[in-house]
């Protein structure tokens, strides 16, 4: 056999192994996938709700104090905010009782409609006593979904009572988003 013969057999028997282009490609599509996500989770919102979590934190005793105090009160409060839709205007109201069912009367109470996956859409208003112990405004929801809405009734200078309840707002016309 000649060199020219064993050329051309090497060259006949080498052959293109697809695996080694495969594993690569797969590594090239994890890594840009992984870029994209970190890049997306980057530029979106922080999650912090809490401007200065660090101070926050520092006056969680205080927090701790006035839940205490708060309990001590024996307050109870019932939502009613059925049948709240976006962009139209829906009355809320609540229901704030002391110990054995007494009415809490002449309080002042407001609250704030806060959206827990945004910012910037947050909604405050103010409670008027409708009838002993029941408080009530009319609102208007600019975007339906899960909504937090928080009252604090005030009655004297050491009564300061707050409560937090989740609440959704139903969709209002077709094309709000």
């Amino acid at each position: 056999m000649n060199e020219q013969n064993i050329e051309i057999q090497e060259k006949s028997t080498r052959r293109f192994e697809p695996w080694p282009t495969a594993i690569v490609l797969f590594f090239l599509v994890v890594f840009s996938a992984d870029a994209i996500m970190i890049t997306m989770g980057l530029n979106s919102w922080p999650g912090l709700v809490n401007k200065n979590p660090y101070q926050h934190g520092l006056h969680y005793n205080k927090v701790i104090n006035a839940q205490s105090k708060q309990d001590k009160l024996g307050w109870s409060i019932k939502l009613h905010s059925e049948n709240l839709v976006a962009g139209k205007e829906g009355k809320i109201s609540v229901t704030i009782s002391g110990r054995e069912n007494i009415a809490v009367q002449r309080a002042q109470v407001e609250g704030i409609l806060f959206r827990p996956v945004g910012e910037g859409s947050d909604l405050a208003f103010l409670l008027k006593e409708e009838k002993p112990g029941v408080y009530s405004t009319m609102i208007t929801p600019p975007k339906h979904g899960n909504w937090d809405v928080k009252i604090r009734a005030i009655k004297t200078a050491n009564v300061d009572f707050r409560y937090v309840e989740r609440i959704t707002v139903q969709k209002g016309n077709p094309e709000e988003k």
